[in-house]
């Protein structure tokens, strides 16, 4: 039996790029800052200013200054003078925010 692969769809009916992101708070790793989809963060390190976005490469960074968030739906969350950790790997955000 011959199996005609070339009509099968390459693409995913699933949407994949989206970031999802959980804010931690340290003082509290049970309760969450933030947690949901969102269009972008921005922050800086020690190299400047960053942006992450959908699809963005793995990494691991100490952010510093402010934090914002941009969520799909709803206004942008600004965490202002503040410090942490910011991981992000496959479209999944986890930051540990420091108080």
């Amino acid at each position: 039996m011959d199996i005609d692969v070339s009509k099968l769809s390459s693409q995913s009916n699933v949407k994949t790029d989206r970031l999802y992101v959980t804010v931690f708070l340290t003082n509290s790793l049970q309760d969450s800052g933030f947690r949901g989809f969102v269009k972008s963060i921005t922050s800086s390190d020690s190299s400047g200013p960053f942006d992450v976005l959908p699809n963005h490469e793995n990494f691991v960074t100490n952010f510093s200054k402010k934090l914002e968030i941009v969520p799909e739906a709803g206004e942008r969350i600004v965490f202002q003078n503040k410090t942490g950790v910011m991981e992000v790997g496959n479209n999944v955000v986890r930051i540990f925010l420091e108080n």
